[in-house]
């Protein structure tokens, strides 16, 4: 059996070009009649809209990405290194999926984030998805997200990292990753420590639910 591997990625905007293309047209409500309001209200609309431009795969990149396979040593993939964001995909799925078959993949609500991101942005790039990715409408089961153990079946639930974290008495995260962006410009080391605290806290969390056995070497 292949090792699992646990991993998380942090995202942030694509460039002004391409932003441009996606931003919708604003407006300010009807009863606004000051203009000085109204130009006021609409900076409001164009900063919220671009405050979430990293979610989405079509106004968002992948700026970095973490994964350990034993929940002590953590490797980080980059976007700024030869080949850019497409070989840091072309990286992952390799170690994702080597000699064709699949390891199991482990993540926080990563099936409804990361992987998908993953797979469209890699669909942008024009780097190839590993085949059986998808079987049918739904992912490979290799995949698995710790939020839909935490649901149980009721899909109604829903949890942050960071207090699943503290309701498992483990140490919380250390930032809120709607920062990654910005303090990957302007502080890497601290960007990329946020992001090794994460994937070391997904994998804490994976062997308190019992979803990987636990690394004699590792702290917790």
């Amino acid at each position: 059996m292949k090792t699992p591997v646990i991993f998380d990625i942090e995202t942030g905007p694509e460039d002004a070009k391409t932003l441009a293309l996606f931003e919708p047209e604003f407006s300010a409500p009807a009863n606004y009649k000051d203009p000085a309001k109204i130009e006021a209200k609409i900076a409001e609309q164009r900063d919220s809209w671009a405050q979430s431009a990293a979610l989405h795969a079509t106004t968002g990149r992948i700026l970095a990405l973490g994964y350990t396979m034993d929940g002590t040593n953590i490797e980080i993939l980059t976007e700024d290194q030869p080949g850019g964001e497409a070989q840091l995909i072309k990286k992952f799925w390799r170690l994702a999926c080597p000699s064709g078959a699949w390891r199991t993949l482990i993540g926080f609500n990563s099936n409804r984030f990361d992987l998908p991101f993953l797979v469209r942005r890699a669909i942008k790039l024009g780097v190839r998805p590993p085949h059986g990715l998808l079987k049918g409408r739904y992912l490979h089961p290799c995949f698995i997200d710790l939020m839909d153990q935490w649901r149980c079946g009721d899909w109604q639930a829903s949890i942050s990292l960071d207090n699943l974290a503290k309701h498992l008495g483990l140490d919380p995260k250390t930032g809120n990753g709607a920062d990654f962006h910005r303090l990957y410009i302007e502080d890497r080391p601290a960007a990329l420590d946020y992001l090794r605290r994460d994937v070391e806290l997904t994998a804490e969390v994976a062997f308190r639910m019992g979803v990987v056995k636990p690394n004699p070497n590792a702290d917790y």
